[in-house]
């Protein structure tokens, strides 16, 4: 409903109660993400990452990568968001974003060798997204 902190507050407290239950551990992780605690949540998202859920894994690892390449908390790796992504295509090959992550890392190479690569994978992510906005506006 909006209150961040609050659901925040339940989420952790029910991660207290049944660590287990990873989809709570991967809400903290989204949670200290929009919180501006990055480096915190990774953690919370590689423990997630135990989960069965394929596709709830291949989305953890496109966030990784995702978040190998900001400059919060001195995270930037665009070889570890290169890996993630490649986690993110392996564990679930019909998730756009990994083959939008993919490309994202090797764009910001920023090294013309890349071309073909990054638009064979924005292509695969529209062709299984074809509303990807992020895809189109990196081609």
């Amino acid at each position: 409903m909006g209150n961040y902190e609050e659901a925040y507050a339940y989420t952790y407290l029910a991660y207290e109660r049944d660590p287990s239950n990873l989809m709570t551990s991967f809400n903290i992780g989204r949670y200290l993400v929009y919180s501006g605690s990055i480096q915190d949540s990774i953690e919370y998202f590689e423990y997630a990452l135990n989960s069965p859920s394929l596709p709830m894994q291949s989305e953890i690892y496109f966030t990784l990568s995702s978040l190998m390449l900001s400059n919060k908390d001195g995270l930037y790796d665009i070889d570890k968001a290169i890996g993630y992504a490649q986690k993110s295509i392996e564990t679930n090959p019909n998730y756009p974003m990994g083959y939008f992550a993919l490309a994202q890392a090797y764009y910001m190479q920023n090294d013309a060798k890349n071309h073909s690569v990054i638009e064979e994978n924005l292509k695969k992510s529209l062709e299984l997204n074809p509303n990807g906005y992020n895809s189109y506006e990196l081609l």
